[in-house]
Order: C-alpha cells, then structure tokens, then sequence
C-alpha cells in the first residue's frame, strides 16, 4: 500500500518557481533543495556585492559549504516509487546526481566559478 504525505503550512515556498534563478535544463536536473540553495545563494552573492564578471578574489580562493538534513529526498521517494511500479529500468540515470546531498554544493560552485573547496554537511536531526 502505498501512501503520499504532503507537507504545507509555516515556511512552505509553494509558489517557488526555480527558473527564476537557473534555466530550464538546470532546473529538470536539480532536485528541489538544490533550487533552493540555488535561490538562497543568487540573493546572498547579489548582497555581497560580488559582480559576476569581475569576483573579489581569485577563483581557488573561493569555496562553498552548504548544510542540509538529507538532500534530495523527493527525488529519493519518486526513484523509490518508480523502481516498486515501473521496474529498475525506468528509474532515471539522473537519479543519484539528483539526490545526493553535495548536489547544491556542486551547483553552486560551477554557477559561480569557485575553485576552492568543495562540499555538503549532512546532519539530518543531530
């Protein structure tokens, strides 16, 4: 028996519309919490001040560490699902790349051309 919770309420960005920040393309090959993170770091550079064209500081002096509970967990449960109805070869290739929790870390670095270091924490509820 399969059951679908969906979660609204205090906090749920249900109007988010991830192309605002990343083409298309980018947009089908990132999971939600990467479009997130995405949104979250466009807004944080354009505070900073930093120019696109012309970054303060050389490129392998810049990283990116990004914090989150698990990653793409939606992909997860959709993958999952697929592979109980559909079989495994139905699930997309895409499917890892989507849901591991460095994806956003990833994004952002070749978004903005960072060299330096690279990663995710994952801490889930500790």
């Amino acid at each position: 028996m399969s059951r679908r919770v969906v979660i609204t309420g205090v906090g749920a960005c249900s109007d988010f519309d991830p192309t605002t920040v990343m083409t298309v393309k980018e947009a089908r090959r990132s999971d939600r919490f990467a479009q997130l993170a995405m949104a979250a770091a466009v807004e944080a550079v354009a505070d900073a001040g930093w120019e696109a064209d012309s970054p303060p500081c050389a490129p392998s002096c810049a990283g990116c560490v990004i914090g989150s509970g698990i990653g793409g967990l939606s992909t997860f449960e959709g993958s999952c699902e697929t592979l109980r109805t559909r079989g495994p070869e139905r699930v997309s290739p895409l499917a890892i790349p989507l849901l591991m929790g460095n994806a956003a870390t990833g994004l952002l670095s070749m978004r903005h051309g960072l060299r330096g270091p690279a990663f995710g924490v994952m801490s889930a509820c500790a």
